[in-house]
């Protein structure tokens, strides 16, 4: 059973159905959900309860997805609301419950830290191979994502890889993890994407806020992998090193000066939620919401994403949504670091939860620039908090599960 859930898990985070398209006709997403969850279902039956669900994170999650579901009413375009709420983010309610409910030991959390591993490795793999530099920027040739999610994707899970290479699990296991950061680093930095850049610096000087979690030797070593990796790609001329020196002069972006940059659609995002201070605009409605708006003022009705997760949650959700979606990153981030710091807790999970850390800061910071609120990589890292928190602390366990794969 275990086995199928590292399958369904590379699909739902490495999505092949993305980049190679004779799998779509397959459905392997929804296929492999459905499976996961009869096989739950037989296995467990009665044994699971909602306290699982509740336990962790489990409980603010919920609440989140219940304000969002109280917005529908309110929002500025009810079908579009009511259509990504129940028929597409319910499957991170869906992936967060299989996630909690598998994951149950440190050496199934080990095995989901080489699956993610996998998932980096695939699509960075399939960027560096397939991808075409536009612009002096490397697009892959998939459809799923842009540069800068490119990027983002990739800064969210290639720290975990460092496990394998701190850690005796094996030579294969290390060279796996190392092709991943070298792979991973490579395409970030070709991707010219500055939140990117930010956000893999972020993660770099998170390293340093992991205690003794992480050895000194060790910590040196995640660095020089990734400045190796970073210096051979200057070396080799294919950084768009110009776009880079932009970040020293942020003032004459046209984010900043031009009117359907960033810092105008954060504005109006901002008008939106003042607003719509209680029920937001309704999820996956900003696009609808800031063209009425700038149709209002009299500006050119331009739909435009908020390019801004924080932004994004709390114009959709209001104040009840966004305050939910900074507790369930506070309480997550605070997990992590509890675990890190825990003599009681088993030296590799110590070790794990600092990487998750690492992983997490780089996650946070590329979501600022991005639309990736409701990405199933923050509902990865709530799961990891609720599991963490479960093997950290196994007597408050809430429900019965049978030994076994």
């Amino acid at each position: 059973m275990f086995a199928i859930f590292q399958i369904w898990l590379f699909v739902i985070i490495g999505r092949p159905q993305d980049l190679i398209a004779e799998l779509i006709p397959y459905r392997p997403a929804l296929v492999l959900t459905a499976l996961m969850l009869l096989l739950i279902i037989f296995r467990y039956g009665g044994r699971l309860n909602a306290s699982l669900l509740l336990a962790g994170e489990g409980k603010k999650y919920l609440l989140f997805y219940a304000v969002m579901l109280i917005g529908i009413p309110f929002a500025y375009h009810r079908r579009v609301a009511f259509d990504f709420i129940v028929f597409s983010y319910a499957n991170n309610i869906l992936f967060y419950f299989i996630c909690v409910v598998m994951v149950d030991s440190l050496d199934r959390l080990k095995r989901v830290l080489l699956i993610l591993t996998a998932c980096a490795l695939f699509y960075a793999f399939f960027t560096l191979t397939q991808g075409t530099m536009s612009a002096g920027r490397f697009f892959t040739y998939g459809a799923m994502f842009d540069p800068n999610d490119i990027a983002y994707v990739l800064v969210s899970l290639f720290p975990l890889s460092f496990f394998y290479l701190l850690n005796g699990e094996g030579f294969f296991k290390k060279i796996i993890a190392l092709c991943n950061v070298a792979a991973s680093t490579a395409v970030i930095l070709l991707t010219a994407s500055r939140g990117g850049l930010l956000s893999l610096s972020a993660a770099s000087v998170a390293v340093f806020a992991t205690g003794a979690s992480i050895k000194k030797s060790y910590k040196a070593i995640f660095l020089a992998t990734i400045s190796i990796a970073a210096a051979v790609m200057l070396a080799s001329g294919g950084l768009n090193v110009e776009r880079y020196k932009t970040i020293t002069s942020i003032g004459s972006d046209y984010n900043v000066t031009d009117e359907f940059g960033r810092f105008q659609i954060w504005e109006r995002g901002l008008t939106l939620l003042i607003q719509n201070p209680f029920t937001g605009v309704g999820a996956y409605c900003f696009p609808n919401a800031i063209g009425y708006l700038r149709a209002d003022i009299g500006a050119i009705p331009k739909w435009q994403a908020p390019h801004n997760s924080y932004v994004e949650v709390a114009v959709e959700t209001g104040v009840a949504g966004i305050s939910l979606f900074l507790a369930l990153t506070a309480s997550s981030m605070r997990t992590f670091f509890t675990c890190s710091r825990a003599r009681s807790c088993d030296g590799q999970l110590r070790t794990i939860a600092a990487l998750l850390i690492v992983a997490f800061v780089g996650h946070l910071t590329a979501a600022f620039f991005l639309t990736q609120a409701y990405s199933t990589l923050f509902t990865l890292f709530f799961a990891f908090s609720t599991i963490l928190g479960g093997l950290s602390a196994p007597h408050k366990a809430v429900a019965a599960r049978p030994a076994g794969n």
